[in-house]
């Protein structure tokens, strides 16, 4: 895009630097980083516009949970703007950006006193000659190419995090790790990204882990879908706070808990229970059948677990 390398410019590094705040923000991409910034921004009194270039926000999610999230935006004066193409990032005689972009056939134009450029990330292999060290890259060629135990194909040197080119998380890069230092060991733990869990820290929050499901319904698995509003769980009430839900999916054939999403408050200290029930294959009835303390937030999963098979209690 024309004009990104302007000053008054960022990627999402420079954002966490600023030391004063614009009146409006331009957002390009919609996405994790973009959403979770413009929340940020915007709670701290910023004017924020979100150009995204697909029909939604959070265009990994399923569909529930970017909607969601785009009402809460919304709601909070953030403006969004999906189907849109940013153009070019043009500079005023005052030092204003302006972008235009795209939205069907019309353009369009914002102004800001700063743009994020918040399209994703990649990996970081400036200075690693990979063909001097005789290490192969991944298909992509954007990462190094590892096994299961984070070798090379240079079996006594191991990469582990973003430069593997999976999921460019800090986690996954420390669990990698552990993966890596357990097989120098002796110990041969495989690297398992099946039931990895997400943190978006949107507001509310989000929190997703195993298989979404529209990913489900596209290889053909059949699966039954319980759901639970924050706004039936006691605890969320006394926050004051009952925006989202809690989204299980099981896997009708085996009964076990392949997916879930959690869109509300502590989102992301609630999903551990979903990513134990999937990395250790539980079923929707063990959950069921697992006493959860009240008043908790926790009940909510409970009860979405409960409507896998005919139905939450409280509800």
């Amino acid at each position: 895009i024309p004009g990104i390398y302007y000053a008054r410019v960022l990627d999402s590094r420079k954002a966490l630097e600023l030391r004063d705040l614009p009146e409006r923000m331009v957002i390009v991409g919609g996405g994790i980083i973009g959403m979770e910034f413009a929340f940020i921004f915007s709670s701290l009194g910023v004017k924020v516009s979100v150009v995204e270039y697909l029909d939604t926000v959070l265009g990994g999610c399923d569909r529930d949970v970017s909607q969601e999230i785009g009402r809460a935006a919304r709601r909070q004066g953030i403006h969004i703007y999906t189907n849109a193409k940013a153009e070019a990032i043009d500079q005023a005689v005052d030092g204003q950006c302006i972008v235009s972009f795209t939205q069907g056939k019309e353009r369009m134009y914002l102004t800001a006193g700063r743009v994020l450029m918040a399209v994703g990330r990649q990996p970081n292999l400036t200075g690693v000659d990979l063909d001097a060290l005789r290490i192969e890259p991944n298909e992509s060629g954007r990462g190094i190419k590892v096994n299961e135990y984070m070798q090379t194909n240079i079996p006594h040197i191991y990469a582990i995090g973003d430069v593997t080119d999976r999921l460019l998380l800090a986690h996954v890069a420390s669990r990698q790790g552990v993966v890596a230092v357990k097989h120098i060991m002796g110990q041969e733990i495989a690297m398992d990204y099946s039931a990895v869990p997400s943190a978006i820290f949107t507001d509310p929050e989000i929190a997703l882990v195993g298989m979404s499901e529209s990913t489900a319904e596209e290889e053909g698995i059949s699966i039954e879908v319980g759901r639970f509003p924050f706004a039936a769980n006691g605890k969320a009430l006394t926050y004051g706070d009952t925006r989202g839900f809690v989204k299980v999916i099981e896997n009708r054939n085996s009964g076990k808990i392949i997916g879930g999403a959690i869109v509300g408050p502590h989102a992301t200290d609630l999903i551990p229970e979903l990513t134990l029930a999937i990395q250790w294959g539980l079923t929707a009835e063990q959950i069921a059948n697992t006493i959860h303390a009240h008043p908790t937030t926790a009940e909510a999963i409970q009860e979405a677990v409960l409507g896998t098979a005919g139905g939450a209690i409280h509800l």
